[in-house]
């Protein structure tokens, strides 16, 4: 594997597998597909499940969005009318809709910060699912949020944490800020994976609201982070499911959110939770749903077929869901799927885990704490904790670019505001293997 810095790593493009390049995928998918939708865890165990490694190349997040065009196209007709008795003429102007400025976008756009500031609110049902919505807002773009690690995890655990090391995420969203949503925004739901969390993969969401969407991921009991580690994780993955579709009830129910499509709507799901949008995207279970992002996951067995489209994105040095599995999962996609592999990338790149605990998530908290023998007792945990944060996994900022600019894109041909172009270079320092339907 080549030396871990940024000159390291070729950016290439490399097509494996049976496919077919076109140029946009395809014409054929966005008429029958995007068209008719307008709008387009003992507690070491599961410490180590959420651990993470270093960050040696700046992050994307960190990335102003100076380098974005943040102008609204407007396209104007001028007609000139000869007048009939006089030698004036009248002239007038037409203004169009708007051009969502997503439409002219390169994948190395797309890497950075979007147009829009982002606001983040917490919204909570009547039975008690917690959701977490990331959305465009008219509030200063420089604001920072934040969330501590510890504030996910039992009482009893949290006592426990008490080294000190660094356990607090921040990046760049306006707590409560005022939503600046039009009519169409296009609503994504997150799905986290187990022994994750609503918050986990923020450098994900933010950057997608950044660039015009809603996202909203809520916890699900049966897995997340809290439960977990307290022995008392309850439900199925149908009621996962559930949660999703609950979750993008209680959004468009929110007077905030009123202008948001109620018609289609998008998954994306990481680890556990790429296969429960995966379930989603089953036969006649979503209503509206046209297409999902599978993250370090395949397709579970109970899901024969998918149907609608999915882009599926791996890591190459992932040991907890190999790329084989999200290979697999590609295979049961329609037309209009594709399949990236990141070369250097591990589990928890698709998350926030790797960004605190002086480079080593929840278990550097953990072994800051005194905990380091509890860990070592268990060395599988630990491994399975630190997947595609340590050697020889590259560091996870060096995989954002890909990621960040592959699942915007792909979202936005969904939401019918961009075309995907399979053959276009995703940008970043590792090499992405790329295969199309």
């Amino acid at each position: 594997m080549p030396s871990a810095t940024p000159g390291g790593y070729k950016r290439t493009i490399i097509t494996r597998w049976q496919h077919v390049h076109r140029n946009v995928v395809s014409s054929a998918w966005c008429n029958d597909v995007i068209v008719r939708h307008p709008h387009l865890i003992i507690a070491a165990g599961a410490l180590a499940l959420v651990a993470c490694g270093t960050a040696a190349e700046p992050s994307s997040e960190a990335t102003n969005t100076s380098d974005v065009s943040t102008t609204t196209f407007l396209e104007t007709t001028t007609t000139t009318t000869p007048a009939t008795t006089t030698s004036t003429t009248s002239t007038t102007t037409t203004i169009a809709e708007p051009i969502d400025p997503i439409a002219r976008t390169t994948l190395s756009e797309l890497a950075q910060r979007g147009p829009y500031a982002v606001g983040v609110t917490t919204l909570t049902d009547q039975t008690g699912l917690t959701v977490e919505v990331w959305y465009p807002t008219s509030g200063d773009a420089n604001d920072t949020d934040a969330y501590d690690i510890r504030d996910f995890v039992p009482e009893l655990v949290r006592n426990l944490l008490t080294g000190d090391v660094d356990a607090v995420f921040t990046y760049r969203a306006s707590r409560d800020g005022a939503p600046d949503v039009t009519a169409g925004t296009p609503l994504v739901v997150f799905s986290h994976g187990y022994s994750g969390m609503r918050l986990q993969s923020a450098t994900l969401t933010a950057h997608l609201a950044s660039w015009g969407m809603v996202v909203a991921a809520p916890d699900h009991p049966s897995r997340d982070l809290m439960n977990t580690l307290g022995g008392t994780a309850s439900g199925t993955p149908t009621d996962s499911v559930n949660e999703l579709i609950r979750t993008r009830e209680l959004v468009m129910s929110d007077d905030r959110f009123g202008d948001i499509d109620t018609i289609s709507w998008t998954a994306v799901g990481h680890s556990a939770g790429g296969a429960t949008v995966a379930r989603l995207a089953d036969q006649g279970v979503a209503e509206g749903l046209s297409g999902i992002v599978s993250l370090a996951a395949g397709v579970p067995d109970d899901v024969s077929v998918l149907s609608v489209p999915a882009l599926f994105i791996a890591g190459s040095r992932d040991a907890v869901v190999p790329p084989t599995a999200s290979q697999a999962g590609f295979e049961v996609a329609p037309t209009g799927s594709a399949l990236w592999v990141i070369d250097g990338a591990g589990h928890n790149a698709f998350d926030d885990f790797c960004r605190f605990g002086d480079g080593a998530g929840i278990i550097g908290v953990a072994e800051a704490s005194g905990l380091g023998p509890l860990l070592e007792a268990q060395p599988q945990l630990r491994s399975l904790g630190t997947d595609g944060c340590l050697e020889p996994a590259a560091p996870v900022t060096y995989s954002d670019s890909a990621i960040q600019s592959g699942v915007t894109a792909y979202l936005a041909a969904l939401q019918n505001r961009r075309t995907f172009d399979p053959t276009e270079t995703p940008p970043g320092s590792l090499d992405v293997e790329v295969a199309t339907s």
